[in-house]
Order: C-alpha cells, then structure tokens, then sequence
C-alpha cells in the first residue's frame, strides 16, 4: 500500500498536472471552474482523501490532524480500504459526513432549522461549481485509488 506521502506526491506531480492541462488545453474550461476543480482536488490530495478512514491513527497536534479531527468518527463507521475506496461513492460519503456534521454543528449553535432552504438556493445559484468541486475531488480520489491497485 503506499504512503501517504507517496499518494501526495504522485497526484501534485503527476495527477494534477495532467489534469490541469487537459481542463485548459482540450476541454478549454472557464477558469473558475479550473480554480474550484484545482482547489478541490488539492485539498482532497492534502487532506480529504480516501485515506480519512485512518484519521483515528492521525495526530492532532499536526495542520492535517486538526482539519481531519471531525472524520475521527468516521473512521470508527468505516473500515480502511471498504466504502472510502469505492471510486465516487467514496467521494461523496465523505462529502455528505462533512456536510451533515456541519449543520449538525450549526444547529447546535443556533438552533435555527431555516438554513436548509439556503444551502438549497445557494446550490441551485452555484451548480456549477459544486459540480467541479466535486470533479476535483472524485478525479483525486480516482489516481488515489489506483496508485493503491498498482503498489499491490
């Protein structure tokens, strides 16, 4: 299995690059669509990968144990390898668990249930982006993945 820090490596090197180029030089996207799918799949590099199913064995005196301290449950739902590693089902678990402890938080904090009507306009008015966000992170995902295929 590789390392964290070769998965890293491999999708800033290699992935990214490629990516960013083909966004630009054959599919000639708009280029704040290639800033939000740059941004989301270097943060699902760094920080919000397939791997998070680990973030128990994670330290949290460290810049990625802090932004990975909310997945610590998560790790304890989901063994390492299973759901996290399914090409885009793994995506959008973490993104549905990051979402739902973010509004649990908030309604914690507020106790105000009003907000789902805006987080619902807010989508509709940014589809867009939300859909390269989650290109970015899926397409990390996916070279994560397979770099995990080809160490066998």
């Amino acid at each position: 299995m590789a390392s964290y820090k070769t998965h890293s490596l491999f999708n800033l090197l290699v992935a990214f690059p490629f990516c960013f180029a083909a966004l630009i030089f054959i599919f000639h996207i708009d280029s704040r669509y290639i800033l939000t799918f740059s941004l989301s799949f270097l943060f699902t590099t760094l920080f919000f990968g397939p791997d998070l199913d680990l973030a128990h064995q994670i330290k949290l005196k460290s810049v990625r144990g802090i932004l990975s301290s909310p997945f610590r449950v998560y790790s304890k739902l989901f063994k390492h390898r299973g759901l996290s590693h399914v090409p885009i089902i793994g995506t959008l678990t973490r993104i549905l668990f990051i979402f739902l402890f973010c509004l649990l938080l908030y309604f914690l904090c507020t106790f105000n249930f009003s907000c789902i009507e805006t987080v619902s306009s807010f989508y509709k008015s940014h589809k867009p982006f939300f859909l390269f966000g989650f290109l970015g992170a899926a397409i990390s995902d996916i070279f994560h993945i397979a770099l995990d295929i080809s160490w066998k």
